[in-house]
Parts: structure tokens; C-alpha cells; sequence
């Protein structure tokens, strides 16, 4: 299973949202000790969804994929505020995994800290803006 707290995609999750090409926001929470078998401990996201989080913490999810949060399939993934990524685990991606998406940390005072990540970050196709 994919998505340990929230998943959205057309299939099973904790919190299941059928959503295709639409915007999520996700402010002031906490997504903690969560697990996935699969991607995306705390949030899994695809099929070009648009996802902005703000003042949210992840911590000690674990996933094979994207301990914290896995964006696949020409998704976009938003931080804005302050947001923290610590003590995730995965075999790939330990706060966060990106396939074929995009990562926006807009501009100054946004902030985005990871620490203490087992697999820190991993990227597959660079594809930054900002």
C-alpha cells in the first residue's frame, strides 16, 4: 500500500482522495509515525495533482519509497512557511521522493528543514523550480 496517512491516486489508502489534476493544501499538521509498504509514509500524491503544504511536520514515517512524502506522475509538490522533515526512513528517499515531478520551495521566508533522514533525498529526474 501506498500512502500511509493520505493517499492520492485512484486507489487504497489510509485517507483515501480520488483526485486527477487538482490542487491540495495541507496546513498546520502533523503527519507522525506513519507507515506504507510501498511510497509515501505520510502523503503519496500522482496523477498530476498539485500539492502545497505549509507549517507541517513529518516525522518517523517510514516507506520502501519517499519516507515522508512520495510525488509521482507529473505531480507538483509546494512548500511554503515552515516545514520539517525529520527521523523518516526509506530505502530510497528518506524525507522525500520525486519521480517525474516537480519540487517548489518558493521564496524567502519559506523554509524546508531535513535532518536526521535515513536515505536523505533522492531525485530521479531533476526537474527543480523554483
Amino acid at each position: 500500500m501506498a500512502g500511509g496517512a493520505i493517499h492520492f491516486e485512484l486507489n487504497n489508502g489510509i485517507i483515501f482522495y480520488e483526485t486527477r489534476n487538482n490542487q491540495i493544501n495541507i496546513a498546520s499538521s502533523k503527519f507522525v509515525d506513519n507507515n506504507a509498504n510501498q511510497s509515501g509514509g505520510g502523503i503519496y500524491s500522482s496523477q498530476g495533482n498539485i500539492l502545497v503544504i505549509k507549517d507541517t511536520e513529518f516525522a518517523g514515517n517510514k516507506a520502501s519509497q519517499g519516507g515522508a512524502i512520495t510525488i509521482y506522475d507529473h505531480s507538483n509538490l509546494t512548500f511554503t512557511g515552515m516545514n520539517e522533515m525529520k527521523w523518516n526512513t526509506a530505502t530510497i528517499g528518506g524525507a522525500l521522493l520525486l519521480i517525474q515531478s516537480y519540487l517548489y520551495t518558493g521564496v524567502a521566508p519559506n523554509m524546508l528543514t531535513i535532518a536526521n533522514n535515513l536515505s536523505l533525498i533522492h531525485i530521479s529526474e531533476p526537474t527543480r523550480r523554483s
